[in-house]
């Protein structure tokens, strides 16, 4: 490990030194804040929030969900994330960096927490779709638009999977790609992900985006995307958790 220069905060007429702990080499290229704000356009789309504005060398989503307030998205650590665990004081509010755990956990500051982590990540196609495959008591129902969706059901109506998009410019922002735990290993989030790309495809999209759990990066990566970036998450946790 070794100390980036510091960053000079004032604060209550206290001075805190920020240092940036960094590993002397990165697995990973820095992350570019353009594709992160585009991934942030197309979340507030499919959830249904208010954009991104810059803030703190970052970006702000004003979410006001009883259980997520405010979300802060960073490209990378910097001197307005650490600062921000000073000022924050209430849970509900996230913290949000491109960066590893590892890289983390020397700067987190008590009563913060560390959620489990996840992954940015990316993939660039070309024209070529992709055939739909599905189990056969299965079928897809999909809807194209600026908002695509695509959603498997049982062959008596029950409902097994669903995903939607939403689209920044050519860039595809995948959201809430779910398997019902009774209908998992059978490919149906491939059917998903496969459906959802054609669909993009021909409005001319040619890069999806979207932040996964440590599940579903195992599912993306046999479907060819690539881990773009580190994501992980403090929280100051609820007292009623």
């Amino acid at each position: 490990m070794h100390l980036k220069d510091p960053f000079l905060l004032i604060r209550d007429g206290f001075f805190f030194i920020f240092r940036e702990y960094m590993p002397t080499r990165l697995p990973y290229d820095p992350a570019d804040p353009f594709l992160v704000e585009t991934w942030l356009k197309g979340w507030a789309i499919a959830r249904g929030t208010m954009g991104p504005v810059p803030d703190q060398g970052g970006f702000r989503i004003d979410v006001g969900w009883p259980d997520q307030l405010v979300r802060y998205v960073f490209p990378q650590l910097c001197a307005g994330w650490q600062d921000l665990q000073h000022t924050i004081d209430q849970p509900y509010i996230f913290l949000k960096v491109c960066a590893t755990p590892e890289q983390i956990r020397p700067l987190l500051l008590p009563p913060w927490e560390i959620c489990p982590p996840g992954f940015m990540m990316r993939k660039i196609w070309g024209d070529r779709q992709a055939a739909v495959q599905l189990p056969s008591s299965y079928y897809m129902e999909t809807t194209p638009g600026a908002t695509p969706k695509a959603r498997i059901f049982t062959s008596s109506g029950e409902l097994a999977a669903l995903g939607s998009i939403a689209m920044v410019g050519e860039y595809a922002i995948f959201d809430r790609i779910a398997t019902e735990p009774a209908h998992q290993r059978k490919g149906l989030g491939s059917a998903v992900m496969t459906a959802l790309s054609n669909m993009v495809i021909q409005q001319g999209a040619t890069t999806g985006l979207l932040v996964a759990t440590t599940q579903g990066k195992a599912l993306y990566s046999t479907l060819n995307w690539e881990l773009y970036a580190p994501y992980t998450t403090i929280v100051i946790p609820a007292a009623d958790r």
